[in-house]
């Protein structure tokens, strides 16, 4: 898919005419998904939010709580060696072969990096095994064959899942704050465990 945002996030609320005001200049979405974060966090939002904003704009630590939309679902593929003939060759990587702790480790993918990273056309979604897990299953993940490298990659498009998920959280806790947050059920913590799958 392109790499260019297009779904925009409709910001108008009832009795509006268009864009939305929250104490700072009325606000119309730009083009890209980036600076309509960018946009929002110029405004004077609470704290909860701008941080949320702030993480996305620019990235979470290693061992940080993710939003669900950052945690990304995985194939395992490898390059494999057949001894006989020294052939390679890229082949997928049942779950089978793992056991359940190696795969609960490797299952995912954690979008850390900062949002633009994610919507550029230069970042690798690949993610390799650590190499203690290779070399643990090199000679078991297929009969006859050794493996040479292995990796992660995930499922869908890294940059649908985020774009969906912050589109998402943005049309769930935005409406409530030009309610003035009258539904404290609506807090970004509330919204993020509502939607967390895992």
């Amino acid at each position: 898919m392109s790499n260019n945002y297009t779904g925009m996030v409709d910001f108008n609320f009832p009795g509006s005419s268009g864009g939305f005001t929250h104490g700072c200049r009325c606000y119309q979405a730009p083009q890209g998904l980036a600076e309509q974060l960018h946009e929002l966090f110029r405004c004077p939002f609470s704290a909860e939010m701008r941080h949320w904003l702030e993480k996305e704009l620019y990235g979470y630590q290693k061992g940080e709580h993710l939003p669900w939309y950052r945690v990304i679902p995985c194939r395992q593929r490898g390059l494999f060696l057949h001894p006989a003939t020294n052939r390679q060759q890229t082949r997928p990587i049942r779950d089978s072969a793992l056991n359940q702790r190696t795969l609960a480790e490797i299952k995912y993918l954690y979008a850390h990096q900062a949002l633009d990273q994610y919507l550029s056309h230069h970042f690798p979604h690949v993610e390799p095994w650590p190499e203690e897990i290779r070399l643990e299953y090199q000679e078991e993940l297929i009969p006859g064959y050794i493996c040479l490298n292995a990796w992660k990659e995930p499922i869908g498009s890294i940059e649908s899942t985020l774009q969906e998920g912050i589109e998402r959280m943005l049309k769930e806790y935005l409406p409530s704050m030009s309610r003035e947050m009258d539904d404290c059920g609506q807090s970004l913590k509330v919204i993020h465990h509502r939607h967390w799958q895992i």
